[in-house]
This record gives C-alpha cells, structure tokens and sequence, in this order.
C-alpha cells in the first residue's frame, strides 16, 4: 500500500483489540492453507504474523462463510478461540462453550434455518429457474448447515433476490461469497460461491454485535476479506482491507470500496495480502 494509505490506516485504529477475516481467498491461500501464496509457492509470512498477534494479545477472529464445525477446526488447529459461521448466522466463543445465533425473523417451529428452507422448496425451485447457472457447492452444502444454503455458479444476485421475492421468500436473500476454484459441471466463464440465508443475517452485523458482547469500541478493530460479502464490514470496523486478489477477481470492488473512508486495498494477494494489513499495527 501507499505510504499515505498506511498511515491513515494507523490513524483510525488505536489499541487494537480485534482482528476480524474472511478465510478462503484472503487468510489463506490455494488449497485453503496459510502456507501458501497467491502463486503457490510456499510461505511462513501468515503463520508468523498470526503468532506475533496472539502474542501481543490479539484476537483473530475468522468471520466466514464455513459452518461452525468447519471453523472450529480452523481455529483449533490455529490456536484461536472465537469465530463467526455461515456469513453471520452465528458467533461462537471458546470453541463451541457459547454460541449467539442472529438468524431472528424465520419461524422454524423447532427445525434449524436450514431445514426451514428445504422444507418451503424454493431451493428446488431455484436450481429449476436457474439450471446451468446455479447448483448445489457439494461437498460442503450439506445439513451440517444449521442457517445457511451453500450453492455455486454465476449468477446475478438482484436477478435471483427479485426470484425470492416473487415466490414467497422475501425474507430470504442469497449473498455472493467471491470467486472459487471448484467449477463442478456448469459450463460458466466464471464460478462463485453463494450463501441462501435469512435477510437479516450478515457478517457486518454479527461483527457489530460481537463488539457489544465484549465491549470492544470500533476503533480497536479491523477487518480483512475479498468479496462483496466482507465489503459492509468496513462500516464496522476502524480500518477494512481488501486483498488485491479480491479486485483482480471481480473489478466491480474496485467502485464499492470507494464509498468508504475507511477502506485500503493491499499490495499482495491473499496469504501476502493479509499478513500485510496485519502486520501495519504489529510494529
């Protein structure tokens, strides 16, 4: 980043307290590891940052679109305690010891999110409306999912939230998590990850709330992602960074992240790109 970028980024955080990331595509790299790069080439630049913080008494807390057990995993095998599953829908503390869930305005009679859902049939109507473009992100869209639907494809996100909408499911909105690598069988230029889930839950909002539970203020926060997903984040945060790959990937950020003062994008990508915007208050 600029100089001048760097130190207006320092300006706006003091104290911190709070790493809040995405997870694929920005603190890890191909194959979904902290050892590599954007290239593949292998690194230690992450793993030694992520000690550095832990050491200085920060917390990193993964904010991602992976289910609960997925992340505990994560930050297990990471040695972090907090984490924020299925873009929102939950805040998870000490590994699994008190769990918030901000899903509020769907009726599930007992049920999970997800099941709710299934049940209304609209995600059989989707994937009927949008065949081709749309289907299920297998093998990690299954029930382990308490919230959230998990699909890939290309898709316009207003085309499909205006499909809801019109088919009994206002209160339902799907989110396009960034560009992946898995293509399954749909002949696309292009393949993203989606998340079908209740309006109201959002990683923006779970961020907010989080820093309520723990009395953290704003300025004693970052964030770090790479989609239009982790964007709203900036509003919520001191200072957010977008990882170079994130507008190499989709251009259309490079126009979102101009609505916000507080928002930088890194030199490197992915693994490098963190570890950079990290290591701006380590020093």
């Amino acid at each position: 980043m600029q100089q001048e970028s760097i130190n207006k980024a320092k300006q706006l955080v003091s104290d911190l307290k709070i790493i809040y990331t995405d997870v694929d595509g920005t603190m890890v790299g191909p194959g979904g590891s902290i050892f590599r790069a954007a290239d593949g080439s292998l690194t230690m630049e992450a793993a030694n940052i992520i000690v550095k913080a832990i050491t200085s008494g920060i917390d990193i807390v993964p904010v991602s679109g992976r289910n609960q057990d997925q992340l505990r995993e994560n930050v297990r095998v990471l040695g972090l305690q907090n984490f924020i599953a299925e873009l929102g829908a939950e805040i998870i503390y000490n590994q699994g010891e008190r769990i918030i869930h901000t899903a509020e305005e769907i009726e599930t009679h007992g049920k999970t999110v997800y099941e709710t859902i299934k049940d209304r049939s609209i995600t059989q109507k989707l994937l009927q409306h949008f065949s081709g473009r749309l289907e299920y992100h297998t093998p990690w869209s299954d029930e382990r999912r308490f919230h959230s639907h998990l699909f890939r494809g290309f898709v316009s996100v207003n085309e499909v939230n205006s499909f809801l909408a019109a088919n009994g499911s206002s209160d339902l909105k799907l989110v396009d998590n960034g560009r992946i690598g898995r293509r399954g069988d749909m002949p696309l230029e292009e393949v993203h990850a989606y998340h079908l889930l209740p309006k109201s839950v959002s990683k923006a909002k779970a961020v907010q709330r989080d820093q309520i539970e723990r009395n953290i203020k704003i300025e004693q926060t970052i964030a770090i992602g790479d989609s239009w997903a982790d964007l709203p984040l900036a509003e919520e945060v001191g200072a957010f960074f977008l990882v170079a790959n994130g507008v190499k990937e989709d251009p259309t950020l490079a126009d979102g992240i101009k609505a916000y003062d507080n928002a930088f994008v890194t030199e490197n990508e992915k693994t490098l790109g963190w570890s950079e915007a990290v290591s701006l208050f380590l020093e």
